[in-house]
């Protein structure tokens, strides 16, 4: 119990230690679907996240051979205490989530950290005593999947705390809340980054035409507007536009 009231205050304090909030959240929440004695690559965390894995190494929360040991494993108690268990009473064992076919979501819980880890992908709109009401909106897990936290781990979350109410039924989550929160996160994955080049603001129509045909026949293009002559190009594929430009562009001296 020392040990859970230590971490309620190390969470109050996170910002006077220069360490990001929503990192150290983020750690704490994946430490939730984590498996006593897996090997977790110290590599995957971020700065602030390895610097808190040196305090939860301290605390008995996590095992790190060495500082150098590219290796940590989460502890029983790490995961106890994720889970709710021993440290949060008897309500917590038993769960204490209710999600609604609305997407709302109720939770029956005073725990400074658990209401702060379903901040991580629910709406929190009201707050009293002992119970918290919140939206699953698309924004709200947009920001949990920016963060890196997947649908599947949302999903498992919910599964994992649910309110006996819910256990009640089948499934215990609402089929349409999981496919809408998976729906959400293919959303985001449909969109593709691509490093380039925009060619625009031709000073004549001959030149955006020789661009634009340039770059079809390199099998350069990723996007193009004709209507605006904008042009948008690969990073590789603009150097050979700009030498073939530059050779015309000789050639009719």
């Amino acid at each position: 119990m020392q040990v859970w009231l230590f971490m309620l205050q190390f969470f109050d304090l996170v910002k006077d230690m220069n360490m990001d909030l929503v990192e150290v959240l983020k750690f704490q929440f994946q430490l939730s679907f984590s498996k006593l004695g897996q090997a977790y690559l110290v590599s995957s965390l971020t700065p602030v996240q390895q610097k808190m894995l040196q305090i939860l190494r301290g605390f008995g929360l996590a095992y790190r051979k060495s500082k150098s040991d590219p290796k940590f494993y989460p502890t029983r108690l790490s995961i106890a205490m994720s889970h709710g268990m021993d440290a949060l009473g008897d309500s917590q064992k038993e769960g204490f989530l209710i999600v609604e076919t609305n997407m709302r979501v109720f939770a029956y819980t005073s725990s400074t950290l658990e209401i702060a880890l379903l901040g991580q992908f629910v709406d929190l709109r009201y707050r009293f005593p002992g119970f918290v009401v919140g939206v699953i909106t698309r924004e709200s897990c947009r920001q949990a999947l920016v963060n890196g936290i997947a649908g599947n781990q949302i999903v498992g979350y919910i599964q994992t705390h649910a309110h006996p109410q819910m256990r009640t039924l089948t499934p215990v989550i609402p089929v349409n809340v999981t496919d809408q929160i998976m729906m959400w996160e293919k959303e985001r994955d449909r969109l593709v980054f691509n490093e380039g080049y925009l060619y625009q603001d031709f000073p004549n129509e001959e030149d955006a035409k020789f661009v634009h045909k340039a770059a079809i026949d390199f099998d350069v293009l990723i996007w193009a507007n004709t209507a605006n002559n904008q042009f948008f190009v690969t990073e590789a594929g603009h150097e050979r536009i700009r030498r073939a430009y530059k050779k015309r562009k000789e050639g009719m001296r």
